[in-house]
């Protein structure tokens, strides 16, 4: 059996070979994850909506699956300003405080087509903006990823 710590330390695109080749299940990556940001989340509150019950569906749905995906079974987590149709989505604002959407982004689509398991929503500013209305850095990006950093999880946006 594998450790926590071995898989949360794995690349994106170790994960991706070795639930590909059934080396490592979606499941295990999951769970893994899933206990990592219960134990290091809580002062960082980097999540806006963690969707821990969708996202062992969508690993055990991959698990069972014969065809996994460019990005087998990496745990993503999504900008708060992008739909995802089983979670809320409230674009940093209370005005859209427990928005749910009926649809994913295309982004959010394309991921879980690809085998791309998605963790929940992460915090995020109002509308993506900073007070002084610029663009925050990485808002063009389409996803945050989840870096594999043996002090801790990440967020970073990918362009």
């Amino acid at each position: 059996m594998v450790s926590d710590a071995s898989i949360t330390a794995l690349s994106g695109r170790d994960i991706a070979r070795k639930v590909g080749d059934g080396e490592l299940s979606a499941e295990a990556v999951t769970e893994a994850f899933l206990d990592h940001i219960a134990a290091v989340d809580g002062p960082v509150a980097a999540w806006q909506y963690l969707g821990a019950d969708s996202a062992r569906r969508a690993a055990r749905a991959l698990d069972a699956s014969p065809d996994k995906g460019l990005l087998a079974g990496i745990p993503v987590g999504v900008k708060d300003v992008i739909d995802t149709s089983d979670m809320p989505t409230g674009y940093g604002s209370k005005v859209y405080e427990g928005t749910q959407p009926v649809w994913d982004a295309p982004c959010v689509a394309l991921t879980r087509a690809a085998g791309g398991i998605i963790l929940g929503v992460a915090q995020t500013v109002g509308a993506a903006i900073n007070p002084e209305w610029q663009i925050l850095s990485g808002h063009l990006a389409f996803l945050v990823v989840l870096l594999f950093k043996p002090r801790g999880l990440f967020p970073r946006a990918v362009d």
